[in-house]
């Protein structure tokens, strides 16, 4: 009887999930067919840019009919910066778009991300002349910094500014592991002394190096913002760094006396103000649009239409980290290579701009990028586009490019190599009580098992092969770059660098974002502008296929309520299990925070 309880309770609970995931399916095809409506934009409207709870990321897409049900899987709402800029682009001209209102708050995003969306409002304002109004109730630093290129610029009276500078973060796990019994082996190259993903495992503070060179990349972050405002705003530099030091400006009344917004405004007001602006009837909404909306309406009278037999430029994206797992924002090598394969095949491409934005990650897959972009025939341009980071790995794929680009805010370098190794003799046996007994057939037989550590000499075998693969990587970036092994060398050793300061040793060509990318590679292939159409790559995954992994459990909801440092090293941990004694080319990814 009981267990004949048991089946129809599972039967139950089987048909409630059915249902559930119908109803799920439902709301997101209804979500589809709604998206496939035109929407007409209202003369005189404002683009709304309202970035407020969004993580920035390279690439979005508005048609997946799931994006709204990312929460229920523990995900946070991406926007892409490809639509971002897409949107402001073509605002420019047109004449329904009579300004932008930035809609501040909290976001997440890299500084290099935050500077391409700022420099395109710069240029929207210099080409249309159309006015840029801010408003925020809590803005952050980086809120700021963006908001600084407005035309003007409000708080609400009872809002706040965070003015304190920015932070980078580092969490040092070797007394915890101590306490578990648990020892961490960090190989990497020889000289790599500023190679520190690996730094926390092993030791409880941080390295000299890695201050000396984290201290650098904050200094020119923070100099990039501290000049951004003051010239925005007509300030002193010297000021904003004191007012960051003593903590002298939070409140609102605050942040009007000194001259870092235009007003005070309650929501009811800048409302109104927004109404008056966008010719609105009194008493009605204002006349705004948002981005998703907008990129569906019709393009303006005017503007250049290639068809479907224009040429191409293929935007190939290298976003997240290398891996051979699942996860949209992930660098699978097999889906990049099959998307490189089909740009590389396509007789109407001309030209390819290839987007890096990763930490870096498993070696082997971006050895096999590489070897697929290698591939190219030489009248095919590769114009490489740095977003936040573009290091070890990441980098590593764009010394391939024919011309390399990165915005000065961008972190790049780390040309260096490590593997990590899990010991756990000592928390199977004295903690546990678990005693592991090995059969060999040679001498070394099983070394880099979780049961016992390395002894001497086969970590000198493992040493020499981190060797040889840091010096594979300084000789391709050298060949890439048309540098010597020594030059290469110099400026290597795992160190990081800004896009600003990578300049100035030879590791990129020139500074500029993703539109200037675009502009470049379609110079060198000889096409006009209005005569080619950008086409993405790779394809999205099918929508609903996404929402059946996440129904699977393939989504680590738990882990997103952990803190984000805490979620870092749990990633790399899982890393250092997967590709165990693998050379890995990986930067530090959470830093800022």
């Amino acid at each position: 009887m009981g267990r004949f309880l048991l089946q129809v309770l599972a039967a139950f609970l089987g048909g409630l999930f059915l249902l559930f995931f119908f109803f799920i399916l439902a709301i997101g095809l209804g979500a589809a067919l709604s998206k496939t409506e035109k929407v007409a934009v209202e003369p005189g409207s404002y683009l709304n840019l309202d970035l407020n709870g969004w993580v920035l990321a390279d690439r979005s897409v508005e048609e997946d009919p799931f994006s709204e049900l990312n929460s229920l899987f523990g995900e946070e709402e991406r926007m892409g910066l490809n639509r971002i800029l897409r949107a402001i682009e073509r605002a420019q001209a047109d004449p329904d778009i009579s300004g932008i209102y930035l809609d501040l708050g909290g976001f997440s995003g890299g500084m290099a991300s935050v500077r391409e969306i700022r420099e395109a409002l710069d240029e929207f304002k210099r080409i249309s002349g159309k006015p840029i109004v801010a408003y925020g109730t809590f803005v952050s630093t980086k809120s700021l910094y963006l908001a600084s290129a407005a035309d003007s610029l409000f708080l609400n009276p009872h809002g706040a500014l965070e003015w304190s500078g920015l932070n980078m973060e580092v969490s040092y796990l070797k007394d915890g592991l101590d306490k578990l019994g648990v020892k961490v082996d960090l190989i990497r190259g020889s000289n790599n002394r500023f190679k520190s993903a690996g730094e926390p495992f092993i030791a409880n503070r941080m390295s000299d190096a890695n201050r000396a060179q984290l201290q650098q990349l904050a200094d020119e972050l923070w100099g990039e913002v501290i000049s951004a405002v003051a010239g925005s705003r007509s300030l002193n530099p010297e000021d904003l760094q004191r007012w960051a030091d003593s903590l002298s400006i939070s409140e609102a009344q605050s942040v009007l006396e000194h001259k870092l917004v235009d007003g005070l405004l309650e929501e009811d007001e800048i409302d109104a103000r927004l109404v008056q602006r966008t010719g609105a009837e009194e008493g009605k909404k204002a006349h705004t649009i948002g981005i998703g909306s907008y990129l569906k309406s019709p393009l303006p009278e005017g503007a250049p239409k290639p068809s479907i037999k224009s040429d191409k430029i293929a935007v190939v994206y290298a976003e997240g980290e290398f891996n051979e797992g699942d996860g949209a924002y992930n660098i699978q090598s097999d889906r990049m290579i099959s998307a490189l394969r089909t740009v590389r095949k396509d007789k109407k491409v001309k030209a390819v701009v290839l987007r890096v934005n990763s930490p870096g990650g498993f070696a082997f897959a971006a050895d096999k990028i590489c070897r697929e972009l290698s591939l190219f025939d030489d009248s095919i341009p590769v114009v490489v586009s740095m977003g936040d980071v573009a290091a070890s790995a990441g980098y590593m794929i764009s010394a391939m490019g024919d011309s390399v680009f990165a915005h000065p805010n961008s972190i790049t370098g780390s040309i260096g190599v490590f593997g990590m190794l899990i010991d756990g003799s000592e928390l199977l046996e004295d903690k546990l009580g678990i005693r592991n007994e090995q059969i060999k057939t040679a001498a070394h037989s099983g070394a880099g098992s979780f049961s016992r550590g390395l002894d001497p000499f086969e970590r000198k075998v493992i040493q020499r092969e981190i060797d040889r693969y840091y010096n594979d990587f300084v000789q391709h970036v050298a060949d890439e770059r048309g540098m010597t092994f020594a030059e290469v060398d110099s400026v290597a050793q795992g160190r990081v660098w800004t896009g600003n300061s990578a300049l100035g040793i030879g590791l990129i060509d020139a500074l500029g974002g993703l539109r200037r990318a675009e502009s470049c590679a379609a110079r060198m292939a000889g096409l006009e502008k209005g005569s080619y159409r950008v086409v993405e790559y790779p394809e999205i995954e099918d929508p609903i296929q996404q929402l059946l992994n996440k129904l699977e459990g393939k989504s680590s909801r738990w882990s997103k309520d952990l803190p984000a440092s805490i979620q870092h090293w749990l990633t790399t941990y899982q890393q250092m299990v997967r590709y165990n004694r693998m050379p890995l080319y990986r930067l530090e990814q959470e830093l800022l925070l």
